[in-house]
């Protein structure tokens, strides 16, 4: 917080194929030209008398007492191990949806940065502020005064353009040049009081009325107008900039 000392004046912003084509499990045909079972032979025609029959021989042509065991058929093969048709597919995989993506909640945007410019809320909480010290006291509340708050507001910004706490523009002006150019004569009692530094109206004010000095100015009963001024400037010596005109006609 820096104060500077005050003035006072007397006037003067993300098909497979069917069962059919299929070869069957291999099982092996019989074999062709085979012989039957069996067979029955015929006796040959002769012209000669036939020898006599042996009583121990069995008759021609007849059957033998057991005729020849048939033939056993061939072993059936073994079938071979069950393939898959030449040309199958395997079942395709289920298709699986994806899993819906969660909502994804964005930020706020922060804030856009304040680099210089004035408060207006600012200004007018610092005279009702004032006011506040003022009925405290008895006193008269002070009218707020488009002129003076134009001359307040012009010093707030220039002081803190130039990063230096003082009446004394950077142009030369003091406080009786500035409200006058800001349009506001015929003054009989002129006062200001500067400070720096503090981010709130309510630190600023409460500075002031701790200050014997500052005090006496916010609280002179021959004052009856006012003109508040702010003005914040980052990367300034202080940043915060306060000005309060003080008049009477």
């Amino acid at each position: 917080m820096c104060l500077s000392v005050p003035v006072l004046l007397a006037a003067c912003s993300e098909p497979s194929k069917p069962a059919a084509s299929e070869i069957p499990a291999s099982r092996a045909a019989p074999a062709s030209g085979s012989e039957p079972a069996y067979r029955t032979e015929t006796a040959a025609t002769s012209t000669a008398a036939p020898p006599a029959p042996d009583p121990g021989a069995p008759a021609v042509g007849a059957p033998s007492e057991e005729p020849p065991a048939p033939p056993e058929p061939p072993p059936a093969a073994s079938p071979e191990p069950h393939s898959p048709p030449v040309g199958a597919l395997a079942a395709p995989t289920p298709v699986v949806a994806p899993p819906a993506p969660s909502p994804v909640e964005l930020p706020e945007p922060p804030p856009p940065t304040v680099v210089a410019g004035g408060n207006a809320s600012f200004v007018d909480r610092v005279v009702q502020l004032i006011n506040a010290a003022r009925q405290q006291e008895g006193l008269a509340p002070l009218s707020p005064t488009a002129t003076l708050v134009e001359a307040a507001q012009k010093q707030a910004k220039a002081v803190a353009e130039a990063s230096r706490l003082s009446h004394t523009a950077p142009d030369g002006s003091t406080v009786e040049g500035r409200v006058q150019a800001a349009g506001y004569g015929g003054w009989t009692m002129l006062g200001e009081v500067c400070a720096a530094g503090d981010a709130s109206p309510e630190t600023v004010v409460a500075d002031w009325l701790a200050s014997s000095e500052h005090r006496a100015r916010l609280l002179d009963p021959a004052f009856r107008e006012i003109g508040a001024g702010y003005y914040y400037l980052s990367g300034s010596s202080f940043e915060h900039w306060w000005v309060v005109d003080l008049a009477a006609h």
